[in-house]
């Protein structure tokens, strides 16, 4: 089967990055390719992904397998940002407003709050995180658990960013806005949150909307780059990471068996060797190092590589499920030193061991 190589790369410039500045170029097969960041955060071209602009989080997937041994170069311009943390902030129908006081530059706001849900002792609650993007407004939670006076509750760490609608406003998650010339920010504090759990009684899997979903102690961290900044140019490279192929389908209750790996990719054959992967196997059959294979998962991780488009093709691969084991014996044999005590294991790896 044809198994497609993924490289995904994830970096933070730890710096307000101004909208529309980004570019990231890296060498593929001998080029160079290029991809560029849109003033909503989409990054298009020669890759696909997005930017943060105010936290200067980066996700880029190439579109093809970066050259080994190229670096990403980073372009883009620097903005100074504000902090502000703002206490006392209400909530009224699910929604929060607030005014930053100045002027602000579209596409570089984010905020951070706090919400907390209550959860039943009886029942089994499926969190799922949620990441999800509006216009280039990247919108996300993260969960934690605690116990507090016999009840769980569990705390939510929200974040919402500004989509610029190019006429003075923005949108600020699903449904907020904000007006970047006054400064005034309008946005959704308390997002559903659905439960998932399973009833024993017959009926299955129920989902629930929370209905003890509430915002915690009223503050709110503001992050954004005052209108007007001047930007700084920044050029830097970062290292590319491994590239990580999956030659063993998902949720197989397989492993793989050592020495039986074969696959093809880009114009290259590599095979395994006790957990490594080697290619370029010589008459002799010496190879390099190409690699490393887990056997379980069936993920193949590659620093030694032909960059390209092309897919991988599987050659070879022999699993077995589960140990087997047909017979398992033990026996006294006779010999001139006296008896010896053996124990035989016969499974799908013939093997005996002695004492």
């Amino acid at each position: 089967p044809d198994v497609d190589p993924s490289v995904e790369i994830e970096h933070t410039v730890g710096e307000p990055i101004k909208p529309g500045s980004l570019t990231i170029t890296w060498i593929q097969g001998g080029q160079t390719m290029t991809a560029t960041a849109a003033s909503d955060g989409v990054i298009s071209g020669d890759g696909t992904g997005y930017v943060s602009h105010v936290t200067g989080e980066i996700y880029l997937e190439p579109s093809g397998t970066p050259d080994a041994g190229t670096r990403i170069s980073l372009d883009y311009q620097r903005l100074q940002k504000e902090t502000l943390l703002l206490t006392g902030v209400t909530e009224s129908g699910g929604s929060a407003s607030i005014s930053i006081g100045e002027a602000v530059e579209p596409g570089s706001l984010d905020l951070q709050w706090y919400t907390e849900s209550r959860l039943a002792w009886s029942r089994q609650w499926l969190k799922l995180r949620a990441k999800r993007s509006f216009g280039g407004a990247f919108y996300y939670e993260r969960v934690g658990t605690e116990t507090a006076s016999g009840v769980n509750r569990e705390r939510h760490i929200w974040h919402v960013g500004d989509a610029d609608n190019g006429d003075g406003t923005g949108d600020v998650g699903p449904i907020g806005t904000i007006d970047y010339v006054s400064g005034d920010v309008q946005w959704e504090v308390l997002p559903t949150i659905k439960e998932a759990t399973y009833s024993t009684g017959g009926s299955g899997w129920e989902v629930d909307q929370d209905a003890s979903h509430q915002f915690d102690n009223g503050m709110v961290t503001v992050q954004y780059v005052p209108a007007g900044a001047t930007p700084a140019d920044v050029s830097t490279e970062i290292d590319l990471p491994e590239v990580t192929i999956r030659i063993l389908p998902r949720l197989q209750a397989m492993t793989i068996v050592p020495g039986s790996v074969e696959f093809t990719w880009n114009g290259k054959t590599y095979i395994d060797r006790q957990g490594v992967i080697y290619t370029d196997i010589q008459a002799n059959g010496s190879g390099t190092p190409a690699g490393s294979i887990d056997y379980l998962s069936g993920i193949v991780t590659l620093d030694y590589y032909a960059g390209g488009t092309g897919g991988v093709t599987v050659n070879s691969l022999l699993g077995v499920y589960g140990e087997w084991i047909a017979t398992e014996a033990f026996v006294l044999i006779p010999s001139s030193s006296g008896q010896v005590f053996g124990r035989v294991v016969q499974d799908n790896r013939p093997q005996a061991r002695w004492s």
